[in-house]
């Protein structure tokens, strides 16, 4: 992959703010909710962007940790209490995610240079 093509992704990532539609976040929270975790239940997003959808579900101590992953930093995270990894998701980036009780993915696929790698 040249320079151009990662410049565009990440330019493309800085431009979309991190923000996702309103809908989606809603119906997202309503399915997790429906959800009964297990004490210390983690959960990741990835392409977690402004950290809104992991923010509502702090709000409502759905679970009790949250990861984000993405490939630049939308919000501060720490303040939102949730434990950021950079990372470009066109990579390998799925090592661990067995670990979490949830994982989560939105608005990620149109990002990205191969969707069938993801």
């Amino acid at each position: 992959m040249n320079n151009n093509e990662k410049d565009f992704r990440k330019n493309s990532a800085i431009n979309s703010k991190g923000t996702s539609n309103h809908l989606i976040i809603r119906s997202l929270l309503k399915a997790i909710s429906k959800i009964s975790f297990k004490d210390k239940s983690s959960m990741i997003d990835i392409g977690v962007g402004s950290g809104e959808l992991i923010s509502k579900l702090s709000e409502k101590k759905i679970l009790h940790q949250y990861y984000g992953i993405d490939l630049i930093a939308h919000a501060d995270y720490k303040k939102l209490n949730i434990n950021f990894f950079s990372r470009d998701l066109n990579g390998d980036f799925g090592q661990g995610l067995d670990q979490h009780s949830l994982v989560v993915s939105s608005h990620v696929l149109l990002y990205l240079e191969n969707a069938w790698h993801f």
